[in-house]
């Protein structure tokens, strides 16, 4: 006997809304950690996370927001964007063939998350091409680099613990299970 769901646009609805507030979480956070000089990539994050748990269409989408949203509040001079579709390809793959169930396999996927988006970010927002110039020591480079690792190998297996906790109350989709609705039918 299979389990026919009673609503659900009201299911749609509060996956809607728990996506909002998880893109104001992430771009919170990382305002908030760049006040202290941390380069955590909010909007990769949110872009793989949404990939994992639902698909990549909202992976990109929200991932777009938060990076636009980031970018204009930081006033940064240079965009990530670009690389948006490599992390959901990334998720995509990870979401097909990762391990989503031990939390801290999540290191990895966040490590690399935030090495490539600090790479990013130190790379252009420190140089100049036209009369070259660099800001930066390549040691403050280094340690920009390593500070956007550690912060996002700690912030993905964190998120994904509090999302998922939240998702669970929710009733909805959730990163570390298989993205399958209660009728048993396929999410994507």
């Amino acid at each position: 006997m299979s389990m026919i769901e009673p609503y659900p646009i009201q299911r749609r609805l509060t996956q809607g809304a728990w996506m909002v507030v998880a893109t104001f979480l992430l771009i919170a956070l990382e305002i908030g950690s760049a006040s202290w000089h941390l380069i955590l990539p909010g909007g990769f994050l949110l872009a793989f996370l949404l990939t994992v748990a639902y698909n990549w269409h909202l992976g990109l989408l929200g991932g777009c927001a938060a990076c636009v949203c980031i970018e204009i509040l930081l006033a940064r001079r240079m965009t990530v964007m670009p690389l948006l579709p490599l992390v959901v390809w990334a998720a995509h793959a990870w979401r097909n063939s990762g391990d989503r169930v031990m939390l801290l396999s999540q290191t990895l996927p966040g490590a690399l998350l935030g090495g490539v988006y600090a790479g990013v970010v130190v790379a252009l927002e420190n140089t100049r091409l036209v009369p070259p110039a660099v800001y930066m020591s390549l040691t403050e480079m280094g340690l920009f680099l390593l500070k956007g690792v550690l912060a996002g190998a700690i912030a993905l297996p964190i998120l994904v613990a509090f999302l998922d906790f939240v998702a669970a109350r929710l009733e909805i989709n959730q990163y570390h299970r298989k993205a399958y609705i209660r009728s048993g039918s396929h999410d994507d």
